[in-house]
């Protein structure tokens, strides 16, 4: 059975408060699909939702949730409407190799 409770070790007032924003963002627009799992990168301050089984991210992009996405080729990130990918690469990636 999973767990029914989420901890928030290693989250501070700012974080918590980050993860509500979130998780109301996520309710209005689920932009990607459960099972999820909240996260925080303590070394970013980054709070995030993620679907470890399709390694999907999404994150607050000033006040919308959008998808936070890597290149599996030079391993550059950012939100989704900032990058240009295709088949997993950034635009710059993907015109050497493609």
């Amino acid at each position: 059975m999973t767990n029914p409770y989420l901890s928030f070790e290693g989250f501070g007032y700012r974080e918590i408060g980050m993860a509500g924003e979130l998780l109301t963002a996520y309710s209005d627009n689920p932009i990607i699909e459960m099972p999820i799992s909240l996260g925080f990168n303590p070394n970013s301050g980054n709070v995030y939702i993620t679907n470890y089984n399709d390694g999907e991210c999404a994150m607050m992009n000033g006040k919308k949730i959008e998808l936070f996405v890597f290149c599996n080729d030079c391993g550059d990130e950012g939100f989704e409407s900032e990058m240009e990918m295709r088949n997993g690469s950034c635009e710059k990636c993907f015109s050497t190799i493609g």
